[in-house]
């Protein structure tokens, strides 16, 4: 039997996940599931425009499945196996699972979201092991959120004052996909340095 091929991270930030054989997203946050999943598409068809993507419910897996789907391809063309609701995974996507992990397709990439808790827990452990762990914890404090915000701006290369970092958070609120919305619009229709006078324009009253 093969050994699985270990490319351990765990714990990475989900805003530095790269395509690797195996991806697990775990965590209650439905928008970094979103954030990694449209992340490690886009590097893939980037790569390869021919990359087959495929999404499946974890809980409503049959067995098999998994095997036909990571099956070489007849022109040898990438995959993506995006499977949601791990949190709630039959018996036999975990048994799959693990015989997955020990014949790996080369050219399969196997990304998982978990939304939290221990069901799977033992197929969970060996995918920490085999690849990247990415948490998707709720954000719910304000330094969190503001320091969300910082990285999206950063990202785009803009710069944006302190205050108005504030100004922004407590105008929209805790849903990260609204933040990050919110923030995408200020980066696409204004120029320069980001005041809190800009966010009130936006988003005051």
């Amino acid at each position: 039997m093969a050994s699985p091929r270990r490319s351990k991270t765990s714990g990475a930030s989900w805003r530095d996940v790269t395509v690797s054989p195996f991806i697990l997203v775990q965590g209650g946050e439905d928008y970094i599931h979103t954030r990694v999943t449209d992340s490690i598409k886009t590097q893939l068809k980037q790569a390869e425009p021919d990359t087959e993507i495929h999404h499946l419910s974890a809980a409503e897996y049959q067995a098999g499945e998994l095997q036909v789907l990571a099956s070489p391809s007849l022109f040898g063309e990438k995959k993506l196996l995006v499977f949601d609701e791990m949190h709630k995974m039959t018996d036999a996507f975990v048994v799959d699972g693990l015989e997955y992990i020990q014949y790996q397709n080369p050219d399969v990439t196997f990304l998982g979201l978990h939304g939290g808790g221990n069901r799977g827990k033992r197929l969970l452990d060996v995918l920490k092991k085999s690849g990247q762990h990415i948490e998707a914890k709720p954000i719910k404090s304000d330094r969190d959120r503001m320091e969300f915000l910082q990285a999206e701006f950063r990202e785009a290369r803009r710069r944006i004052d302190p205050d108005a970092i504030r100004a922004l958070a407590d105008a929209i609120g805790q849903n990260l996909g609204e933040l990050a919305s919110a923030a995408q619009q200020l980066i696409s229709d204004t120029q320069g340095t980001i005041t809190e006078d800009t966010v009130e324009k936006y988003y005051g009253g």
